[in-house]
């Protein structure tokens, strides 16, 4: 069949990387997941050297913080919100151990990428 160009929503300038355990991030971020509601939907991870930091906080409920290894971060510490279920979808459907993720900016959207054919397009929440 005829696709649109879906090359061309894929971000081009991302230039800070991570690898991260698929399992781990994704056990991770389920515990954060935990921690949010229909106002704070939100988790917020901080990339900073060789360790994510994931919180999320929920009023009524209590908050979450999580440390995962990660691996090869290039670039200066980074803040950026995304909904939690979003990146569940996406590391249930990745067949590898390890996922990288690609970020630019808080403000911008970031890649999931897993092996060769797998992208998988996220994009940020606001945490304010």
């Amino acid at each position: 069949g005829s696709f649109p160009p879906f090359e061309d929503v894929v971000p081009k300038d991302l230039d800070r990387k991570a690898i991260i355990a698929t399992e781990a991030l994704h056990r991770a971020i389920r515990r954060a997941h935990l921690m949010t509601n229909e106002e704070s939907r939100g988790v917020r991870l901080v990339f900073d050297g060789d360790v994510l930091q994931i919180t999320s906080r929920a009023p009524e409920t209590g908050e979450a913080e999580i440390e995962v290894p990660i691996e090869g971060f290039t670039g200066d510490r980074l803040e950026i919100g995304f909904n939690p279920v979003y990146i569940m979808d996406a590391l249930k459907v990745t067949n590898t151990d390890e996922i990288t993720i690609e970020l630019k900016k808080s403000e911008k959207p970031g890649l999931i990428r897993s092996g060769n054919n797998f992208v998988y397009i996220i994009m940020p929440v606001s945490l304010s």
